[in-house]
């Protein structure tokens, strides 16, 4: 019995996505030496957010709402809202990026690299006068 238990927590563990988990203050998309690996059971997204105007900062963290203060990724892909300071008259946007594989709320995670884009181009053409 005991080992059907640690079975089924093993299991559960091996499914749970991962993600990382930093904080900064500034709108640097940049990770620090800070950064950590954590396990988002229950959830299938990581997400990035980078707040920018009034308030500036960059969070990483697992895409489910019972894991981070700021919203739940329902799918993948990039969103934003803004708002106002009733206060100040200053607009805060939150952009949001949500991703669905292990530790894809890193830097850069979904840009293309044009260097192999161009070379998968010319390869087509090569074959197609050879």
């Amino acid at each position: 019995m005991r080992q059907l238990v640690v079975f089924i927590i093993f299991i559960g563990l091996s499914a749970a996505i991962e993600c990382w988990r930093e904080q900064r203050d500034s709108e640097k998309t940049t990770h620090t030496k800070d950064k950590t690996k954590v396990q988002c059971p229950g959830c299938n997204y990581c997400v990035k957010f980078v707040l920018t105007g009034s308030i500036r900062g960059t969070i990483w963290d697992c895409g489910c709402e019972e894991q981070n203060d700021l919203g739940t990724c329902t799918r993948e892909g990039h969103e934003s809202d803004s708002s106002v300071d009733p206060n100040t008259g200053l607009v805060t946007t939150l952009d949001w990026y949500c991703c669905a594989k292990n530790k894809c709320n890193s830097t850069g995670a979904a840009r293309p690299k044009w260097a192999l884009v161009l070379l998968a181009i010319l390869s087509v053409f090569m074959g197609k006068f050879l």
